[in-house]
């Protein structure tokens, strides 16, 4: 398994220094970021991180691991008709998706 212990001072770094370039750079182009059926440890990163990257903590990035979860959220978000199946919705799954 995985734990936040394996989780090192560079690598943390590196995710701060990332973060830290989008949001000056490109704060203006990420409106959500919605990761779903995240791995608890994720979770405990990004929040590490996050506080660093936002100390307000109004960042625009949502972590949601287990469906009952997400689900109510994403619903929350998108039209069920436009939802993909996979996801709870009543659109075609992702494998049957079309892009035009």
């Amino acid at each position: 398994g995985f734990s936040l212990s394996m989780v090192g001072a560079k690598l943390l770094h590196f995710v701060q220094t990332i973060g830290l370039l989008d949001q000056k750079h490109y704060v203006d182009r990420l409106g959500l970021m919605v990761v779903i059926n995240a791995p608890a440890v994720l979770s405990a990163v990004v929040s590490r991180v996050g506080r660093m990257l936002d100390p307000d903590g109004d960042a625009p990035v949502r972590i949601f691991g287990e469906q009952s979860a997400w689900g109510p959220f994403l619903e929350g978000l998108i039209d069920r008709d436009q939802l993909p199946a996979d996801l709870g919705g009543e659109a075609a799954p992702f494998g049957e998706l079309r892009l035009a």
